[in-house]
């Protein structure tokens, strides 16, 4: 079924799910990266789905250069209780975050001086095709390489390759181990 911290309402309630819960699943994710932690809690996995459904995602708003409010506009976006006021298509989301890497000021940080590479590193993970007819791998794979180039292009951030994150593709694991494998 999933995890609870990452499920959308919809999931969460047994009723039918479709691409738009794994929009939501993203959104979780991205605030986690974002934030370091889980936009909805709970003590329990009982605690975290009530959570879920009954609550606001936690606050976004100490984020307040201009691209952090762009890209919060976008997780705010993707965890829309309703699946209708989600975007509904990982093309959209996709074409709003590169819009917001177009955007990008110019006036990136310095580099560090000690030659040593202390950028922010990411791994952009398989998506899992979740359809119906389970029909949807070869969408998902693109998704992910298409999320990997884009993400590639941002100087400031170290991206785990293609293969390095395709090794993932179909297993269960911790996000943590995953985190100490790759080093991210």
């Amino acid at each position: 079924l999933g995890t609870p911290g990452y499920m959308s309402p919809e999931q969460a309630l047994g009723r039918t799910v479709d691409h738009r819960t794994d929009i939501w699943s993203l959104g979780v994710v991205m605030f986690e990266m974002l934030v370091g932690h889980l936009p909805f809690s709970g003590k329990d996995d009982a605690a975290m789905l009530q959570s879920i459904l009954t609550k606001s995602p936690r606050s976004l708003e100490h984020l307040k250069a201009p691209l952090e409010v762009e890209l919060r506009k976008i997780i705010e976006k993707t965890l829309a209780k309703n699946p209708r006021h989600r975007y509904q298509s990982m093309a959209e989301v996709l074409a709003d975050l590169i819009l917001l890497l177009e955007r990008k000021p110019d006036n990136s940080p310095r580099e560090a001086q000690s030659g040593d590479d202390v950028r922010t590193s990411i791994v952009v993970l398989p998506f899992k095709d979740v359809s119906p007819e389970h029909d949807q791998e070869y969408f998902c794979d693109g998704l992910t390489e298409e999320l990997i180039n884009s993400l590639s292009r941002i100087k400031e951030l170290k991206v785990v390759s293609r293969t390095s994150a395709f090794q993932f593709k179909g297993r269960e694991a911790d996000i943590r181990e995953i985190g100490s494998i790759l080093n991210v």
